[in-house]
């Protein structure tokens, strides 16, 4: 999981699928949901809740 803050267009990215097993986007708001119902593991939700309080800075 990796958190990337740009104002981009996600058609101009060059994405080496052959280093990666999946891309997914998702809203601040979705992964908040996803924490609560348990769907992400224990270090994505670490993760997660850092980003978090980064951007609420």
């Amino acid at each position: 999981m990796y958190y990337t803050k740009m104002d981009l267009d996600i058609n101009e990215l060059d994405i080496q699928l052959e280093k990666l097993s999946e891309v997914k986007w998702f809203s601040m708001e979705t992964l908040r949901k996803m924490v609560e119902t348990g769907e992400l593991n224990t270090d994505q939700v670490e993760f997660f809740n850092k980003c978090a309080l980064f951007l609420n800075k």
